[in-house]
């Protein structure tokens, strides 16, 4: 397997690190919160509980938006949307911008849950599929450790402008800094070849195959793709998910 399979898809799953640091950020801050708005315990399970119900849009319309639009361009929309989430949760005034900004967040992790999968499985060859893919998973553990961490240094640095009034907000400021590295990285790495092929442009799905493979595989690779695509054109009703398959 090429560096640079491993190298792209360890850029999609920093979607994950932040899905995980986005998600363990917040119980640092819970002290702090339920001073500085004077919130009951409700308020603040609805704080708590904003991101993972921004989850929900977030993964539902992921999948139809990527195959409309790439998985790239979704990619870094999830980015943004992970950049204004940490920056309006930092800056917020209110408990109910707070609200807000934390479900914007949710809706990032719903997205990053369902993109960073869908982008890796696309580019890493079939024999290593299961362990690229299984970075995802691996990333969002790595990011509730570095929110721990972070909320640690932060409340512990001891620097003069930090306050007991204002520490929870650079606590979640602090995801600015992966989010921007994450949208920075994303610009360089390619669309996805099977998205490529679905549009007709199989000139540049070739070519980033062949970055991934060498040249007799990528054609193979490009050849396999297009076949995939046009036998599963017709698509799959939702019933039949639930259909058990009889054929021996």
């Amino acid at each position: 397997m090429k560096k640079y399979t491993i190298l792209i898809s360890a850029v999609a799953a920093i979607g994950g690190l932040l899905f995980g640091f986005d998600t363990a950020v917040i119980a640092g801050t819970i002290p702090a919160l339920r001073s500085y708005f004077t919130l009951d315990d409700n308020a603040i399970g609805l704080v708590v509980a904003a991101a993972s119900i921004g989850c929900i849009p977030g993964a539902l319309f992921a999948g139809n938006l990527a195959n409309r639009y790439g998985r790239k361009l979704m990619m870094l929309v999830t980015a943004v949307l992970y950049v204004i989430a940490a920056l309006g949760s930092g800056m917020a005034g209110s408990f109910e911008s707070l609200v807000l900004y934390r479900f914007i967040g949710g809706l990032a992790i719903g997205m990053a849950s369902t993109l960073a999968p869908i982008y890796i499985s696309e580019v890493a060859p079939a024999q290593y599929r299961g362990r690229l893919g299984m970075s995802q998973q691996l990333a969002i553990v790595v990011g509730i450790l570095l929110a721990f961490i972070s909320n640690y240094f932060i409340d512990s640095a001891g620097w003069t402008f930090l306050t007991p009034e204002n520490t929870w907000r650079y606590m979640l400021a602090a995801a600015v800094i992966p989010s921007v590295v994450f949208f920075i990285l994303l610009l360089l790495v390619p669309e996805s070849p099977r998205w490529l092929i679905q549009r007709e442009r199989h000139d540049h799905a070739h070519r980033i195959f062949g970055r991934i493979y060498d040249a007799p595989k990528a054609k193979e690779e490009l050849e396999t793709v297009r076949q995939d695509i046009a036998s599963s054109k017709q698509g799959l009703r939702f019933m039949e998910i639930f259909l058990l398959n009889t054929e021996k």
